[in-house]
């Protein structure tokens, strides 16, 4: 447990600095790996939100947000998101990188019907380049049911698995 200066923070860290839960009164994050992949992920972020609720007495939270960060097995994340995501000329990166060796990502903004916005990263990922780092943020403005997220990470989880794996492999 790791207390705010102010005193009206706290964070507890679990087995590892990526499992955590902060409690910053309006805002309630929990976050982890994805070791039993995201509807597992769902359920314990449900869970835990669910245990807060209960003991601040509230049943419902405002401006969900979710962030879920997948990687991409590719066989050179740098060059793959040059050729297939940019399409830049050699001769425009060469421009922009001068003596530098360049790696680029892209970040696309998608304003869906409800009212929600998912926010998409795609870069190399740095540590290993036979990957790329997929970031989405999901925000749904307004009011939410803390059950919710359950069903808000299948949204996410589903986009992913065929939205943007299409648009992966149609970008080949």
């Amino acid at each position: 447990l790791q207390l705010g200066p102010s005193g009206t923070s706290a964070t507890f860290v679990g087995e590892s600095p990526l499992e955590i839960v902060t409690l910053q009164p309006p805002l309630f994050q929990v976050g982890g790996p994805l070791n039993d992949g995201t509807s597992g992920a769902a359920e314990r972020a449900a869970d835990i939100l669910a245990t807060i609720g209960r003991h601040l007495r509230f049943a419902q939270g405002n401006d969900l947000g979710l962030r879920v960060v997948y990687r991409v097995g590719v066989p050179d994340g740098i060059a793959y998101v040059r050729k297939h995501i940019l399409s830049a000329s050699q001769e425009a990166l060469s421009a922009l990188a001068g003596e530098a060796n360049l790696a680029a990502g892209v970040k696309y903004f998608l304003f869906n019907p409800d009212n929600s916005t998912y926010t998409v990263v795609i870069e190399p990922l740095l540590a290993d380049n036979n990957f790329l780092f997929v970031n989405i943020e999901a925000q749904y403005p307004g009011p939410s049911e803390l059950g919710s997220i359950k069903s808000r990470t299948q949204e996410v989880d589903s986009f992913a698995s065929n939205a943007l794996r299409i648009y992966l492999e149609r970008s080949q």
